[in-house]
């Protein structure tokens, strides 16, 4: 049977647990803009705890294949492991500034301070808002630019259904068709032309 002292009892000890459990988890309140730390290997920034407490090269933990960079005043909850205040880990960011506030049930969004998002809707729809530029990139090629009223694809484009155009189309290739071409009603291969006399001009086609 285990035998208890007194300084298990004691006020000191107490405090003592008092002061381990309240440095566990504490909130805080990034002070500078999170930066990448070469020597941690991992993005980190000054970070005040309790109003009164900032700590240099505190380390964010972020789930893999995420990785976000938080700006000063983003609110955190701070895990100081194993009770102490000198190994503290960022386990999670929020900034209400700049959150969202439409999403409804099941929804998710990416985004960040400028209003650029990626949104998985609830209806199935997935809206991408850039400010000024998308880019789809594959491999070391960029393959799809897209900008306000433009859209740049570099590479071979292949299409399986019908496409309309509500605008004018230039090309500076050749034009080459499998099938019929037809302006209005006139037909490329079936069209003809009248010849009144010759020498002279046939008439337009018909």
């Amino acid at each position: 049977m285990k035998e208890y002292s007194y300084y298990d009892v004691s006020g000191d000890k107490i405090r003592h647990l008092e002061n381990r459990n309240l440095q566990l988890i504490k909130p805080g309140t990034l002070t500078k803009n999170v930066s990448y730390n070469t020597k941690q290997k991992a993005y980190s920034s000054q970070n005040s705890m309790f109003s009164n407490c900032a700590l240099m090269d505190t380390t964010i933990y972020q789930h893999y294949g995420f990785t976000s960079v938080p700006l000063t005043g983003s609110k955190n909850i701070t895990l100081g492991v194993a009770g102490s205040n000198t190994n503290n880990v960022i386990i999670a960011t929020h900034d209400t500034r700049y959150q969202p506030n439409d999403l409804i049930a099941g929804e998710v969004s990416i985004h960040d301070y400028q209003g650029q998002c990626m949104e998985l809707r609830q209806n199935q729809q997935i809206n991408m808002v850039g400010q000024k530029q998308i880019n789809i990139q594959i491999g070391e090629n960029q393959q799809i630019t897209i900008t306000d009223g433009n859209i740049e694809i570099t590479g071979d484009v292949t299409i399986d259904k019908d496409v309309t155009i509500n605008g004018s189309l230039h090309v500076k290739g050749k034009i080459t068709s499998d099938d019929d071409v037809v302006a209005g009603s006139i037909s490329l291969k079936s069209h003809i032309h009248s010849v009144t006399s010759a020498p002279g001009n046939t008439s337009a086609p018909s």
